[in-house]
């Protein structure tokens, strides 16, 4: 588990001008369970978070306040869901292969 592969550290979409540089994990066993759960429980909530928003979004749309008819409730979402995907995997290339790891975190972080 503490070995480190080429694998593991090299972007996507390899550039012969970027090095990989190889940095070992120092933290002790407990600290990356810790980590392991912290990430799991986040990632939970963003889930849970992303799937609620898009349900009620059925909800909201047939409400009384927007007026919409049934099949355009239902698509709306279903596109809204489609987006989502869509645009990670586009955008997840897009900060691998041009941007990078650093400029990618630091312009999510001040965005």
């Amino acid at each position: 588990m503490t070995e480190v592969t080429d694998e593991e550290i090299a972007p996507i979409i390899h550039r012969s001008d970027r090095s990989l540089s190889r940095t070992l994990d120092t933290r002790s066993s407990i600290e990356k369970r810790i980590a392991v759960v912290l990430i799991l429980i986040s990632v939970g909530f963003e889930r849970l978070a992303f799937y609620s928003l898009a349900g009620n979004l059925t909800f909201f749309l047939d409400s009384n306040i927007i007026g919409w008819v049934f099949p355009h409730t239902i698509i709306a979402p279903l596109i809204f869901l489609g987006t989502s995907y869509l645009s990670a995997v586009i955008f997840s290339w897009f900060s691998d292969g041009r941007f990078g790891r650093a400029k990618t975190i630091i312009t999510g972080i001040y965005h």
